[in-house]
């Protein structure tokens, strides 16, 4: 059924306590996506920008339809 990934290689997030510093700042995975049934999840990737304009990092996912579990109508 329904399917939660994620890219478990990269933290998407990080602490706002203090400025950025990755020696020392917290960073956790927190970014994922839901995926339906008809949905296969062919890639997903965190782009480490070091958070240099954000909190999170962004993160990309490439789907592919599962033409057989979409009903078609007639």
């Amino acid at each position: 059924g329904w399917n939660w990934v994620f890219d478990n290689t990269e933290p998407s997030e990080r602490s706002v306590v203090t400025a950025y510093n990755p020696e020392t700042t917290p960073t956790t995975i927190f970014d994922f996506f839901l995926v339906s049934p008809n949905v296969n999840a062919v890639k997903v990737r965190c782009i480490n920008l070091h958070f240099k304009n954000s909190d999170h990092n962004p993160v990309i996912i490439k789907v592919k339809l599962n033409r057989a579990g979409i009903n078609n109508p007639t």
